[in-house]
């Protein structure tokens, strides 16, 4: 039955379907907000997965003027504490990732351009 289509009874039901909070709903298999500090001789990465309408609704904040600190609030999927001697190891193979990862556009963003020369627009 459609949600607004009528029952036997002749009454309209309207549903509404809302999800869980998405910052107290399980972690996601992914994280889009990498933190990186450290303290000590140790290093930590922290992988966080930050809700995205929470994201607009702060730019929208800011499109209205509001000024001051912003919190998000994202959950945690992975910490990783290593020693500083073992992630300067792999300062070379990051480089070499960013390098080749600057230099190949990822997949939207040749999708985009293949739209905007389909339809003539820049």
């Amino acid at each position: 039955m459609h949600p607004t289509e009528k029952a036997d009874s002749g009454r309209t039901v309207n549903l509404k379907v809302t999800g869980s909070d998405p910052l107290e709903a399980p972690s996601p298999l992914f994280a889009n907000f990498l933190a990186v500090s450290h303290a000590g001789t140790d290093v930590q990465l922290e992988f966080i997965f930050m809700d995205l309408n929470e994201i607009a609704k702060a730019a929208d904040k800011l499109k209205a003027g509001t000024s001051g600190t912003i919190d998000f609030h994202g959950q945690t999927v992975a910490k990783v504490v290593m020693p500083t001697a073992a992630f300067l190891q792999i300062e070379n193979h990051l480089s070499t990732v960013f390098d080749r990862l600057k230099g190949e556009p990822n997949e939207a963003q040749k999708a985009t351009t293949e739209r905007k020369n389909a339809t003539g627009k820049s």
